[in-house]
């Protein structure tokens, strides 16, 4: 049994560089895990955060298109302010 305890001994400065990596490596993963799961969740959030604030990338809509969005934005923004006060005031 001695001669296990010694034979970790010895191999116990070889272990811990390998630990080290391992537990590196781990981590890159969990954060990469974490980045996914929170573009995958808050993906939607952000194109109506986009639609709201009418950032779009690309070319200027016609003026019908961006009458219309102009107004459900508007309006979107009404019922934000309206649920606000309601829950301030109740």
């Amino acid at each position: 049994m001695q001669e296990l305890l010694a034979g970790l001994g010895n191999i116990l400065p070889y272990v811990k560089p390998i630990a080290w990596a391992i537990g590196l490596a781990l981590g890159l993963v969990a954060a990469a895990a974490g980045i996914y799961v929170v573009r995958t969740v808050f993906g939607p959030l952000w194109r109506v955060v986009q639609w709201m604030f009418a950032y779009k990338p690309g070319e200027r809509p016609g003026d019908l298109a961006a009458g219309i969005i102009f107004g459900a934005r508007m309006l979107a923004w009404a019922g934000l302010v309206g649920m606000a006060v309601w829950y301030l005031v109740h």
